[in-house]
């Protein structure tokens, strides 16, 4: 009986000694799962940051290419209205030359005493422009 309970005894720790090998087994399998868990969450992490910096860095340079176009649309606009409002100008200043030079020339025929002076006003400038009246 004796040895039939050292045997027990014998047994007994044998499978303790196998159980507590097992649950240090499952426990080293929990620990590998859990760092191969963090290696492949750090990893998807790092793609996250690469492509969110990715997509700011694409946006700010959309910004900058919008930005610049802007500047240059502004630019040629202002240029634009910057050459009409002196073609507008000078077409003004034609114009008003034009009239004072009708207003004078109306002068002239109403008043009978400024018609010698505008006989050579006349003669002068049909012989600057080579003897043909320009209209």
């Amino acid at each position: 009986m004796i040895q039939d309970k050292k045997l027990a005894d014998q047994q007994v720790e044998e499978q303790q000694a196998q159980a507590r090998a097992l649950v240090e087994d499952q426990e080293r399998m929990i620990i590998e799962a859990n760092q191969s868990v963090e290696t492949k969450m750090a990893g998807f992490q790092g793609e996250c940051t690469n492509q969110i910096i990715k997509a700011q860095a694409d946006a700010a340079k959309q910004k900058r290419e919008a930005d610049g176009s802007y500047a240059a649309k502004l630019l040629m606009a202002d240029s634009a209205l910057y050459a009409a409002s002196r073609e507008a100008e000078g077409r003004k200043a034609t114009l008003m030359a034009e009239a004072e030079g009708k207003e004078y020339v109306l002068g002239v025929i109403q008043d009978t005493s400024k018609r010698p002076e505008f006989c050579e006003l006349y003669d002068s400038i049909i012989d600057s422009q080579g003897g043909q009246l320009v209209r």
